[in-house]
């Protein structure tokens, strides 16, 4: 009974999580590097273009994502059977999403004309844009599949097939960017295309995990249930909310990426450097939240909420320790972390002003996502929505056109915008958490 909520429960669980964000840290990261062996408006393009292809699928991975709070709590009351048929309708709402999104294709060289700055950005992005568009199906699979297993307290599975998925992707990237192993040369649309095929490969793999014999035996996992409109409404009613919430930060974070790219392509290539550098943070951040949320959700269910309450206390200790120990690195390794990335010295040197705030503003994202995931957990979506709204919108969108565009201060300007929301965010979720409301929630 006392170890329910610890330090040991939480890492047990969040440890494979982690290191799946970080697998996925290290396949974007090798794309930019990769990518970046092409030049400035190839960074720029790509890091633009992801942005984008993440603000159209915002909205359905929010709606697919709250399939884990339905599944640990079916867990934690018992009912297996019932955490397989959730994870049935999330697949199919993820065909159906996956197939709605190719109605972007055709506006593709529209969008980048608005939000790109130079010809060869525009064009270079809508070309990968086109190309994820296609592997939306895949992606958001994925995401149903692995609510499942960690709604089910499994996140080795999950971990496990990332990193074969970020092995193929990584192999591909090699050979697609640069024609390598007898295949085109198709340069950024290459690191595009080798993403959409190491996400359907991850489809099989989890499909094969979801349908083997032991998984059927727990949860009846081949009884393939027809679509049920009562709960996949309960699932748009809690998730929608969720949806739109990561639909408004992508949104917002599109517009300050083509606010810096209107400075210059250099000033964009330095803040994505800067992003995917930062990942090491907010993606292990992810990777403990999906577990908080997953033990929220598990003793929710159970009703112990004492032990959801110290499995949240513990998630966020454990965040900051490690976000402090990352801080420091960020701090004092600066110039070589960068230089990994790119040469260019206009660009090292905007990346090594920017990095000053990057070491504080992923410390704050870590409490933020953390305290965001327990909310999700007890199902809190509404209210995790209007924060992020005001957030986004109201607080770090208005300040970083302010520094960036009025006061001439470019990418580090509106770096200054980014990190002001990610505090705001900190602290609200934490206070929204701490005053417990969340406690009262009922699916």
């Amino acid at each position: 009974m006392k170890t329910r909520g610890g330090f040991k429960e939480v890492i047990l669980l969040a440890f494979p999580a982690v290191i799946s964000m970080i697998s996925h840290s290290v396949m974007s990261m090798t794309d930019t590097i990769m990518v970046g062996k092409l030049g400035a408006s190839e960074i720029a393009a790509v890091g633009l273009a992801n942005v984008a292809i993440f603000t159209v699928y915002g909205l359905f991975m929010g709606i697919i994502e709250i399939l884990e709070t339905f599944v640990s709590q079916s867990f934690g009351s018992g009912e297996r059977k019932k955490c397989a048929h959730m994870a049935w309708q999330g697949l199919y709402l993820s065909l159906i999403f996956g197939s709605f999104v190719l109605i972007f294709n055709p506006m593709s060289d529209w969008l980048f004309s608005i939000i790109a700055s130079t010809d060869a950005v525009q064009t270079i992005g809508a070309a990968y844009f086109r190309v994820r568009l296609y592997g939306a199906s895949f992606f958001l699979s994925c995401f149903a599949f692995s609510s499942f297993f960690i709604g089910t307290q499994d996140t080795k599975t999950p971990m496990k097939i990332s990193i074969v998925a970020n092995i193929i992707n990584i192999t591909l990237d090699y050979a697609l960017i640069f024609g390598a192993f007898g295949l085109p040369k198709l340069g950024a649309t290459g690191a595009g295309l080798a993403t959409v095929l190491a996400n359907g490969t991850s489809v099989l793999l989890y499909a094969f995990m979801f349908l083997k014999k032991q998984t059927h035996e727990s949860y009846g996992t081949r009884i393939m249930p027809a679509f049920d409109w009562l709960e996949v409404k309960r699932i748009i009613k809690i998730g929608l909310p969720l949806g739109i919430e990561m639909f408004l930060r992508i949104a917002s974070f599109l517009i300050f990426s083509a606010l810096i790219g209107a400075v210059g392509d250099r000033q964009l290539a330095a803040s994505q450097i800067c992003i995917q550098i930062i990942r090491f943070s907010f993606m292990p951040g992810y990777g403990l939240a999906v577990a908080t949320t997953a033990l929220v959700g598990k003793y929710i269910g159970a009703k112990n909420i004492n032990a959801a309450t110290k499995s949240v206390k513990s998630s966020l200790a454990i965040g900051a320790i490690y976000a402090s120990a990352l801080a420091v690195i960020l701090l004092t390794l600066a110039q070589p972390i960068v230089g990994l990335f790119n040469t260019d010295p206009t660009v090292v040197a905007i990346c090594r002003r920017i990095m000053f705030l990057a070491a504080f503003l992923q410390f704050f994202d870590i409490i933020a996502i953390v305290a965001s995931g327990a909310l999700r957990g007890a199902g809190d979506t509404k209210w995790i929505m209007k924060a992020t709204l005001y957030g986004s919108w109201l607080v770090g969108l208005p300040i970083a056109i302010f520094f960036c565009a009025f006061i001439k201060l470019g990418a580090f300007g509106a770096w200054i915008g980014l990190t002001s929301e990610t505090l705001f965010l900190a602290t609200i979720f934490y206070l929204r958490f701490y005053k417990g409301k969340w406690k009262e929630i009922r699916l």
